[in-house]
């Protein structure tokens, strides 16, 4: 690397660090408007207001480790989004607040499209989202330090790829399953469709990511269906707001703009007009 190189590289590292430590909204966040626009209106952009996100610890005297662990879920959640140094947050956790200095030696200036697509793919797989359809090789999708989401997810979510509950609001079977369960459970029917299965593991394409499953393989379900409650690794409305960024920032050559717009015809299909084919 030449003298220019590094050069150019410690202003950019200079110009982010400043962008960090503003604490405008960041990506993904309600109001971010992005690094590059920081620096066109030079740290003009609204500092969010502190965040306070108090849980109450419910621990019941005679059901401690059963509320004890409710309680720990529920701080869980709220511990998803990094705190500024301006948020009221009760834990004394500080790994939640992300200095700068936290990540100067981790960020690394990326000049080729191999690595941009690595590094997109590597933010997916955080996401617990498929890899995306530009990518050559997708081996290590399968790897299964990676591809661990089955177990963050319900088992009554698993359940559903073997059989249909056709009792009308009737959910409790498919959490009750057991050896003779046609005789148990006469309402419950297998499922015969190859493309129901939820631990998915083939090539991701367009095909995949905007089938519905009921004519071909689907890459994934609704994000509400595998998460309920939006308990997932992340907060849909964040994941929303980041792959839109991402889309209106991509020169197409990595198909961003397409994988977006799957994920809202996925999980707001409010917005798009249907039209069924023949």
């Amino acid at each position: 690397m030449g003298a220019t190189d590094e050069k150019v590289q410690a202003e950019l590292l200079s110009c982010f660090e400043s962008f960090w430590e503003s604490e405008v909204p960041r990506i993904g966040e309600d109001g971010a408007e992005g690094w590059n626009l920081f620096e066109i209106d030079r740290g003009t952009s609204n500092i969010p207001q502190p965040r306070t996100d108090v849980v109450k610890a419910n621990i019941g005297r005679h059901r401690v480790f059963e509320t004890w662990a409710t309680a720990e879920r529920l701080q869980t959640l709220k511990s998803r989004e990094p705190a500024r140094t301006i948020d009221e947050v009760e834990e004394d956790d500080p790994y939640r607040v992300i200095l700068f200095s936290d990540i100067k030696d981790f960020i690394t200036y990326l000049d080729s499209k191999q690595a941009h697509l690595t590094l997109l793919n590597a933010f997916m797989a955080f996401c617990r989202l498929p890899p995306l359809p530009s990518s050559d090789n997708q081996s290590w999708w399968t790897d299964p330090f990676v591809r661990n989401d089955g177990l963050e997810q319900s088992d009554a979510y698993h359940d559903q790829c073997f059989f249909d509950d056709q009792r009308s609001g009737s959910k409790e079977a498919l959490t009750q399953l057991s050896v003779g369960i046609e005789l148990e459970y006469p309402n419950l029917v297998a499922r015969k469709g190859p493309f129901t299965f939820k631990l998915r593991n083939f090539p991701s394409s367009a095909e995949t990511l905007f089938s519905d499953g009921t004519r071909w393989f689907a890459q994934q379900d609704r994000w509400l269906d595998i998460y309920q409650g939006d308990v997932g690794p992340v907060k849909i409305d964040w994941l929303r707001r980041v792959l839109k960024c991402l889309a209106s920032k991509d020169a197409s050559e990595y198909n961003l703009a397409e994988y977006s717009l799957a994920f809202e015809w996925k999980n707001f299909p409010e917005g798009f007009v249907r039209y069924d084919l023949p």
